[in-house]
């Protein structure tokens, strides 16, 4: 799966159930679990999520307003 893709999907479910596991990305996605953190080091550093032990939660509301290829474009 693309990485780009991948995010998206992350911050989804994270929109939807507040919280997502790391396990929980390395399974659905088929990747290792040391993806599955970097890939949550990556949206934190993007401040779409803040890291939590085992997972990451949803840091408010207002940050899924704008559009996520949107806030991709501006941190690249």
């Amino acid at each position: 799966m693309i990485k780009t893709i991948r995010h998206k999907s992350i911050i989804d479910t994270i929109e939807k159930d507040g919280f997502i596991g790391t396990e929980d990305i390395a399974r659905k996605y088929n990747v290792s679990l040391a993806t599955a953190r970097r890939d949550l080091d990556e949206l934190e550093i993007k401040g779409f999520l803040r890291r939590k032990y085992g997972g990451a939660e949803s840091v408010n509301n207002s940050l899924f307003t704008t559009g996520f290829f949107v806030r991709e474009e501006e941190y690249i």
